[in-house]
C-alpha cells in the first residue's frame, strides 16, 4: 500500500513539473537559429511642438536676469555674454516654434544682440535703461509661451497647457515691471486669471473651452499692449 502511494506521488510530481515546463516555454519562446530577435519597442513619437523645448525660454529668462545683475555690478563683459547667450537660445527655439511667433522671437534675438554690443561698449550702463529695452523681449517670450499653451490645450495635454499659460503670465508681469509703468488693474486681473487657470490645468483639472478661450484672449490682448508700449517709438 505504501509503495503504491509512493508511486502515485512520484507520478503526480512528474506531471506537475512537465506542465510547468510547458508554461515556461509558452511564456518565453526561444529564438530560432538564424532569425534575429524582434526589436524592442521604440520610444513613443514626439508630441507635435515638443521639439521646441520650453526649457530654452526658461533659460532665456535666467540669462536676462543674470545680465541685469552683472550690469548692476558694472561687469559689462559678463552682462553682454548673457545677452548673447539669450539671443542664441531664442533663435534655436524659433526654428520649431509656432509660426505666428517666429518673427517676434527673431526680432527679440536681434534686439538682444544689439543690446549686448551696447552694453559691452559702455553705451548702456544703467539697469533702468536695460530694463526698458528688455521689456519687448519679455513680450515675445510671453507670446511664445501663450502659443505653446494653446497648442498643448488643443492636443489635450492639460499639464503642459497649464505650465505654459502660467509662464506666459509670469513673462507679461516681468515685462510690465521692467517697462516701469507698473501693472494696472486690468493686466493684474488677466495675470491672476491665467495663473489660476494654469494651476488648475497643471493639476489635471478640466476647464470649459469658453473659460480657456477667455483667458487666452485676455492674455493675448495684454501681451500686445506690452509689445506696443515697449516699441522704440514709445520709449
Amino acid at each position: 500500500m505504501t509503495s503504491r502511494r509512493s508511486l502515485l506521488w512520484l507520478l503526480l510530481l512528474a506531471a506537475t513539473a512537465y506542465t510547468g515546463c510547458e508554461r515556461r516555454e509558452e511564456a518565453a519562446p526561444q529564438a530560432q537559429p538564424g532569425v534575429p530577435p524582434a526589436p524592442a519597442p521604440g520610444p513613443a513619437p514626439e508630441t507635435p511642438g515638443a521639439v521646441a523645448s520650453a526649457g530654452l525660454l526658461a533659460d532665456v529668462r535666467e540669462d536676462l536676469a543674470g545680465a541685469r545683475e552683472d550690469l548692476a555690478e558694472n561687469d559689462r563683459e559678463d552682462a553682454a555674454e548673457e545677452l548673447r547667450d539669450a539671443a542664441g537660445k531664442l533663435r534655436r527655439y524659433a526654428q520649431s516654434a509656432a509660426t505666428d511667433v517666429r518673427q517676434d522671437l527673431a526680432n527679440a534675438a536681434t534686439e538682444l544682440d544689439a543690446l549686448a554690443g551696447e552694453v559691452r561698449s559702455g553705451g548702456i550702463t544703467s539697469t533702468a535703461l536695460l530694463d526698458e529695452r528688455l521689456a519687448g523681449v519679455h513680450a515675445a517670450l510671453a507670446k511664445a509661451h501663450a502659443a505653446s499653451s494653446r497648442e498643448a490645450w488643443g492636443r489635450r495635454d492639460l499639464a503642459a497647457a497649464g505650465r505654459q499659460i502660467t509662464a506666459a503670465a509670469d513673462e507679461l508681469e516681468i515685462g510690465l515691471t521692467r517697462l516701469g509703468h507698473g501693472v494696472d488693474a486690468g493686466a493684474a486681473s488677466v495675470i491672476r486669471d491665467a495663473r489660476d487657470l494654469g494651476g488648475r490645468l497643471a493639476r489635471g483639472a478640466e476647464a470649459t473651452p469658453s473659460d480657456v478661450e477667455r483667458v487666452f484672449k485676455g492674455l493675448g490682448d495684454e501681451i500686445e499692449k506690452l509689445h506696443r508700449a515697449a516699441a522704440p517709438s514709445q520709449r
